[in-house]
């Protein structure tokens, strides 16, 4: 089994044009995807991924808003999925087996660092909204 874990840099974020960006990463062991420094739009990301993985389809696609990036979840069993981690050429990155209930708890700790640098730094936003009410299902329906 792989370790998974979503890593959210909270010095990075910042709110320009009611959008939150900075650094977000997904590690496979010790690999970061799509890169160390990726910078993107963290908030709308955390959102889809919080919806996604609260859905039971056999197939499940987390993306990033910029660039094709994106890990694509295939269910083998009800505890555990194959992911995949493509990039810009559909090419495989990198493969692995995954706890679901570890991804998601990944989420949902980034989700919390996230929404508390936001609150720290008094920034409210109809996604920051969004995220924190997908934050508390995702975190619902894992524990």
């Amino acid at each position: 089994m792989s370790s998974i874990e979503v890593q959210v840099e909270a010095d990075s974020l910042r709110l320009r044009n009611n959008e939150v960006t900075g650094r977000i990463h997904v590690r496979l062991d010790d690999e970061a995807f799509p890169e160390q420094d990726w910078d993107d739009f963290v908030v709308v990301i955390l959102d889809w991924w919080c919806r996604a993985l609260m859905t039971n389809q056999k197939r499940t696609e987390l993306g990033f808003m910029d660039g094709p990036f994106r890990a694509v979840l295939t269910r083998e069993t009800a505890a555990e999925s194959e992911v995949k981690l493509l990039g810009r050429r559909q090419d495989k990155v990198l493969t692995g087996r995954v706890s679901h209930t570890m991804l998601a708890r990944s989420v949902v700790a980034a989700c919390d660092r996230v929404l508390a640098t936001c609150r720290q730094r008094g920034w409210t936003t109809s996604d920051i909204d969004r995220l924190e009410g997908a934050r508390a299902a995702l975190a619902e329906h894992v524990s």
